[in-house]
């Protein structure tokens, strides 16, 4: 079993909330007599919002791109031991609709970072092993980890806009580096 050392002391980000949360649709009963109405109007209903989440699972959205690698658990570590520079680490699925539109904002992030940071990713269903071990239990799920080892790694479940993922880098990853090199 891998220790992923570093996530032995994760915080969690309670500053940084998701500005988008994603609710489902309820059926709405009408006030008609006629039940027939009714379980025709339900069955509609029902349909629009299965092909809604159909849409969005089956969007042709690539989760991983020329900035984004996709790793699995044991390359993790490698990265893990060997990085020299900031990491932002994303457990996602496939199947998940807000994981899609974080891939969007996560490449937006790296384009914009450049090389400074580097942005992984990391499927849940293809490692259950780390997600289990790290109690991944809502997705996405990001973790930020920084190139000091003792300062302990960032946290985070749900979408995050790409320029709220810009500040957690520059302020919490990049910023007190930058500042420490300085005071140095």
């Amino acid at each position: 079993m891998q220790s992923f050392s570093c996530f032995q002391s994760v915080q969690s980000v309670d500053s940084y909330q998701p500005v988008a949360r994603f609710q489902r649709n309820r059926c709405t009963h009408f006030a008609s007599g006629n039940s027939a109405f009714r379980s025709s109007r339900h069955t509609q209903l029902r349909q629009q919002r299965r092909g809604i989440h159909r849409r969005i699972a089956g969007t042709s959205t690539p989760i991983v791109s020329a900035k984004v690698d996709k790793l699995t658990a044991e390359e993790l570590e490698v990265v893990l031991q060997e990085r020299t520079k900031p990491l932002i680490i994303d457990f996602y699925a496939t199947w998940c609709g807000p994981c899609l539109l974080l891939a969007k904002e996560l490449e937006q992030v790296a384009d914009e970072l450049g090389d400074s940071i580097r942005v992984v990713k990391i499927d849940t269903d293809e490692n259950p092993d780390i997600s289990s071990q790290l109690q991944i239990q809502g997705l996405p799920t990001m973790v930020f980890v920084g190139t000091d080892p003792n300062k302990p790694a960032l946290r985070t479940e749900g979408l995050l806009p790409a320029h709220i993922i810009k500040e957690i880098v520059q302020n919490e990853l990049i910023g007190p580096q930058t500042e420490a090199a300085a005071g140095a």
